[in-house]
């Protein structure tokens, strides 16, 4: 069904879709940085060191992303003013309660309100979300495109192996954790749809 919709949106507008998708990578990587720092004040070192290296991925998928679309070689970057260090970081805006996926799936609530267990289990649901995605896009006749969704399925992979390894050191059931996030899928897939009908009226008005 998730495919089904994402082949949905590439058709409707594949240039907001993609914009979209380079919007989220990038609240993506910053919701990880400060994530990192978290993990550095809780003494998670080992993690940390992995989400700061995430967050290096996901703002180059960001990146990469926006110069497909845009012909940049810089996203355009929508978000208050901040400074990526301990004490000014939280200026940032990371995963977005702009965004209505990110408020259905979330149900309004903050990301960073989450306990590790939580935390670990909903960026474990995400990431595979977001590599299906990206298979999808790996199916278009564009050669750029597939090498550039390719390239971002891997890393993506790699992020939800990682994070399941880790989930497993905060909570008891692990699968069942992951299972309470798959379940708000459908509500997060809701609010994508909205946020793509936002992005097409956003861009055929300019």
């Amino acid at each position: 069904m998730l495919k089904l919709l994402i082949r949905l949106a590439l058709l409707i507008d594949f240039c907001a879709t993609l914009r979209t998708a380079a919007k989220l990578e990038y609240g993506a990587g910053i919701f990880c940085f400060k994530l990192a720092i978290r993990a550095e004040d809780e003494g998670y070192l080992n993690l940390a060191q992995f989400l700061k290296q995430q967050f290096a991925e996901e703002d180059s998928h960001a990146r990469m992303l926006g110069g497909l679309v845009d012909g940049r070689t810089r996203l355009h970057r929508n978000c208050q003013a901040g400074v990526w260090s301990k004490g000014d970081y939280q200026a940032l805006d990371g995963i977005s309660q702009r965004y209505w996926a990110a408020k259905l799936f979330f149900w309004f609530r903050k990301p960073e309100e989450l306990d590790w267990a939580d935390t670990l289990a909903f960026m474990c649901v995400v990431e595979s979300q977001v590599a299906k995605f990206y298979e999808v896009l790996g199916e278009t006749r564009d050669n750029a495109v597939v090498a550039l969704a390719n390239k971002i399925l891997q890393d993506e992979t790699q992020h939800a192996d990682y994070l399941k390894n880790c989930l497993s050191c905060f909570h008891s059931d692990p699968q069942g954790a992951i299972a309470y996030w798959q379940d708000r899928k459908v509500l997060a897939a809701i609010g994508g749809l909205i946020d793509l009908v936002i992005g097409h009226w956003h861009w055929s008005n300019k």
